[in-house]
């Protein structure tokens, strides 16, 4: 049997077969370290103390510094509204640095986004927080203004009290992460001051054990609102380290009404209790 390499003869008008061979090892040597089109190293990234932000496109590169400089800014006032600075360093949490920085990847556009991940072409971006990446796409001001501050909520509460944790209520995964936003965070104490003047709430005892899938869209609308409203409540009267210690509680396996007890020192040891406290603030007056 003949050796096929020997056999093979000259490649093209009077190129030895030694030759052809490395010409071939060259030439499959710089398809694999050349990027092709959407390949990872075409990315270019803007750093900052705990974000990475990635983008395809040279033209995205004010939109990532814009990002990068909004996602350090939430990082440090959710941490500080909601109390998780003071968590971070009697826990020992991820401080989000170096090689453990939050990463965001800017898709080049909407159709590009939608492609690449697998979204839905209505959303404006999505979280996965295990992983500590969020995906969007250049020029999205909704995910600047609402889901960027909303995810990383997400990912701050779920560090704290664990990704799958049934002892945590879905109305304080949602209300943290509408409290993270400004706007909703105003939008919805207003609207629950309109409808409490109304005597229209859900009742916390049906309220406490609620998800957000079989809700109607109106129900959904009451509920995220009434969700934030608590988070708000709590943190304005009982104040950030408290509501951190409520958090540890859960975290730790307790029951919300024991967590609750725990962390207001007896002064909420039910969800009638805190019920009854929650009507008398926006009875009062609530401060947005």
């Amino acid at each position: 049997m003949s050796d096929p390499m020997r056999s093979a003869g000259p490649v093209g008008p009077g190129l030895p077969s030694w030759k052809a061979t490395a010409v071939l090892i060259a030439l499959v040597w710089i398809c694999l370290i050349c990027p092709s089109p959407g390949d990872a190293a075409e990315w270019r990234e803007v750093r900052g103390d705990h974000f990475v932000v990635s983008y395809p496109d040279p033209g995205g590169r004010a939109f990532a510094e814009e990002t990068l400089q909004r996602a350090e800014e939430y990082y440090d006032r959710i941490n500080a509204d909601l109390g998780f600075d003071h968590a971070t360093k009697s826990e020992n949490l991820a401080l989000w640095r170096w090689d453990d920085r939050c990463r965001i990847r800017l898709h080049r556009d909407r159709q590009a986004y939608v492609a690449e991940t697998g979204a839905p072409a209505w959303s404006a971006g999505f979280v996965n927080p295990r992983e500590r990446v969020l995906h969007s796409y250049g020029g999205s001001a909704v995910f600047l203004a609402s889901v960027l501050p909303h995810e990383l909520a997400h990912i701050f509460l779920r560090e704290l009290v664990g990704f799958d944790n049934p002892t945590v209520p879905t109305w304080v995964s949602e209300g943290v992460a509408q409290y993270a936003e400004d706007g909703r965070r105003r939008e919805s104490v207003e609207r629950m001051r309109g409808m409490l003047a109304h005597r229209v709430y859900l009742p916390f005892q049906q309220f406490n054990p609620m998800t957000t899938r079989p809700l109607t869209p109106d129900q959904a609308g009451l509920f995220y609102a009434q969700a934030a409203s608590v988070v708000h409540f709590f943190i304005e009267r009982y104040g950030s380290k408290r509501f951190v210690e409520l958090l540890k509680g859960l975290r730790d396996g307790q029951p919300i009404e024991r967590a609750l007890s725990f962390a207001t020192g007896s002064r909420i040891d039910s969800l009638h209790r805190l019920e009854e406290k929650w009507l008398e603030f926006y009875a009062e007056g609530a401060r947005e």
